[in-house]
C-alpha cells in the first residue's frame, strides 16, 4: 500500500477518533452520575460541590501544563483533558439544574397534569 501524504499510517487518526469520543461519553456518563449523587444528597453537595466548582473555574490552559508534567508528553494528557472537558461542565450543569423543584410536575396526577 502507498504512503499517504495525509497520514503516513491511517489506523492511528481511526484510534484516537474512537478513543476521544470514548473518553467524552464515559466523562459524560461519571458526571449524570455524581450529579445524580450530589442532587439526592444535599450534606454531599454541600461538602464536595464547592471543590468541583473551584476546580471547574481553573481554565484547561492552566491545567494543561500541570496534566503534562505529571503524566508525561503523550497520550495519556490528551484523554484526560478530553475528560475535564467533559466531566465538570456537565456535573455543574446538572446539579444546578435538577433541584427538586423540577421534579414537581412529574409528580402530579394524570388529571392535574397542564399541557404546555
Amino acid at each position: 500500500m502507498p504512503r499517504s501524504f495525509a497520514s503516513p499510517q491511517p489506523n492511528i487518526p481511526g484510534r484516537g477518533i474512537l478513543a476521544g469520543y470514548s473518553v467524552r461519553f464515559w466523562g459524560l456518563v461519571v458526571a449524570i452520575g455524581v450529579a445524580t449523587v450530589f442532587v439526592h444528597n444535599r450534606r454531599l453537595q454541600e461538602i464536595f460541590f464547592p471543590v468541583v466548582v473551584m476546580f471547574n473555574s481553573i481554565p484547561v490552559v492552566a491545567k494543561a501544563p500541570i496534566l503534562v508534567l505529571m503524566m508525561g508528553n503523550g497520550v495519556s494528557p490528551k484523554i484526560a483533558i478530553a475528560a475535564l472537558v467533559c466531566f465538570f461542565p456537565t456535573l455543574v450543569n446538572s446539579v444546578r439544574n435538577n433541584g427538586p423543584e423540577l421534579w414537581e410536575p412529574a409528580k402530579r396526577q394524570p388529571e392535574q397534569a397542564t399541557l404546555l
